[in-house]
């Protein structure tokens, strides 16, 4: 009885946390500055009412990821209670259909890939440049790879010499700052000679990685799927519903598996050029 309570006591507590901290969302201004500006990133019209209220019109959108947007607009709230008193106007969160559209819309596309930043590191002048990987495995769904190599980001970052720089503690920590990127793209040898060469180093990098997380999931596909193989061998003398046939479709998925590891990429998904000073 003791254990039961203990065990509802604790299931109270995550409730209570858990709606702490969909309130802290609820009035998180923070949150209603990112969803606002999400939304003018995408052309939409978003018209400051006061009291955090206001008014989406399609304005100069000009992508289809806001298909219920009524051709009058549409008066939302970040205000719980407010949405709850008025009927005409919607609740706006970060679960709204439009918010899930947006995001989704921003992962997929290219635009805001590529930034640029001032690193005030006191430490002399050059140029960093910041990668972020994807390591993916194309293969069919059923054969469930990803529990073994899931869809893994890779950060690296070289620097005009080519020397890596992605585990440096002091640009980790750096707070950049806005700089002007035609200064830096302006000159020729940074665009027809740095860039080609730092790329080049950020993909050698992000190769060795994925070289190292694929060894790791073949070891694990090795493990897991060989255990399991065993123990059907196992069972195949004592029970004669486990066949050979049983026995031999698991390690076809075993080298299925491994040959599917062994064929994942990496493919750039983000860029961030970074001036040192």
């Amino acid at each position: 009885m003791d254990r039961l309570l203990a065990r509802t006591s604790r299931g109270r507590g995550d409730v209570d946390l858990i709606l702490e901290e969909i309130e802290d969302w609820d009035t998180s201004g923070a949150v209603e500055a990112w969803v606002t500006g999400l939304f003018d990133f995408f052309g939409l019209s978003v018209e400051d009412l006061g009291d955090r209220t206001y008014l989406l019109e399609s304005g100069r959108v000009v992508t289809d990821a806001f298909p219920d947007l009524p051709d009058g607009g549409l008066w939302v709230t970040f205000d719980r209670e407010k949405a709850l008193s008025r009927e005409e106007i919607g609740l706006m969160t970060v679960d709204h259909p439009m918010v899930r559209n947006a995001v989704e819309l921003l992962f997929s596309g290219e635009a805001g890939n590529a930034s640029f930043g001032v690193w005030d590191s006191g430490s002399g002048k050059g140029i960093l440049l910041e990668g972020i990987f994807v390591v993916d495995c194309p293969a069919p769904a059923e054969l469930g790879v990803d529990r073994f190599l899931p869809v893994t980001p890779l950060r690296v970052v070289v620097d005009h010499e080519g020397k890596d720089w992605s585990q440096d503690e002091g640009l980790k920590m750096a707070v950049l700052r806005k700089g002007d990127h035609r200064k830096v793209l302006g000159q020729a040898k940074v665009t027809g000679e740095m860039i080609p060469k730092m790329l080049r180093g950020m993909e050698a990098l992000a190769g060795q990685q994925r070289v190292e997380l694929a060894e790791g999931a073949v070891k694990m596909v090795r493990d897991k799927i060989g255990q399991e193989r065993e123990r059907l061998e196992d069972l195949a003398g004592v029970n004669r519903w486990v066949s050979d046939e049983d026995v031999f479709e698991l390690k076809k998925q075993e080298e299925e598996l491994v040959a599917a590891i062994g064929k994942s990429r990496v493919r750039l998904d983000g860029v961030r050029m970074i001036f040192k000073m």
